[in-house]
């Protein structure tokens, strides 16, 4: 990670997989070892390997091979790995990662409801629950998804609601949004993204 910021990435993330959380690690009792995916925010291009652990020597092939060949933490998703070998590990490291890159594009979402002109929004990470309601609505969420969002983040007589409770709460729920959505709102909705787009399984 340290040498992909050397080398110019803004932005790293690392995916981890343990040994022991694979199938052929509880099989055989393995209980060290550790691969690991370092890759750019937020394309998810796969930059590096690291592996400590069993056949570490023959994992970190297939782990050159994708960082030589530009491959993302989605193209690792995509592919299927025969059972009850450690390169189930590569799969688990890049759904840790996809889940990092996932989070980040909805914190962005969240933080953007934020108005910095307003003091309690600004100082103490909260907004009313009128004005989430029509800024959700704004960004053309489904009613439905809106409901579900405010019956989180609301907690029963709280005169405020936590951003932090509103992402837990789209994530919860996977409310789709995407950065490519046409129509009223769309170019807001893309704005609070950053950039970021999702994974087209949840749009």
């Amino acid at each position: 990670k340290a040498r992909a910021l050397e080398d110019g990435y803004h932005s790293v993330g690392e995916g981890v997989a343990e040994y022991s959380g694979s199938i052929r690690g509880k099989v055989q009792g393995v209980s060290i070892g550790i691969l690991k995916l370092v890759f750019s925010k937020p394309d998810g291009r796969i930059l590096g390997v690291h592996i400590l652990g069993e056949d570490a020597c023959e994992l970190i092939h297939y782990g050159t091979a994708l960082a030589q060949s530009g491959k993302t933490v989605w193209d690792v998703l995509g592919t299927v790995f025969t059972a009850v070998t450690f390169h189930e590990l590569f799969r688990t490291a890049a759904q840790d990662a996809v889940n990092q890159l996932e989070e980040d594009g909805w914190r962005a979402l969240v933080e953007g409801l934020a108005d910095p002109n307003e003091e309690e929004e600004g100082e103490h990470g909260a907004i009313p629950p009128h004005k989430l309601r029509t800024r959700l609505e704004r960004l053309g969420l489904d009613p439905l998804d809106v409901n579900d969002i405010m019956r989180e983040a609301q907690p029963k007589g709280a005169s405020l609601c936590t951003f932090r409770a509103v992402l837990s709460a789209v994530t919860k729920y996977r409310i789709p949004a995407s950065e490519s959505e046409g129509g009223e709102g769309g170019g807001e909705r893309a704005a609070l993204f950053g950039g970021f787009a999702m994974p087209a399984w949840l749009q």
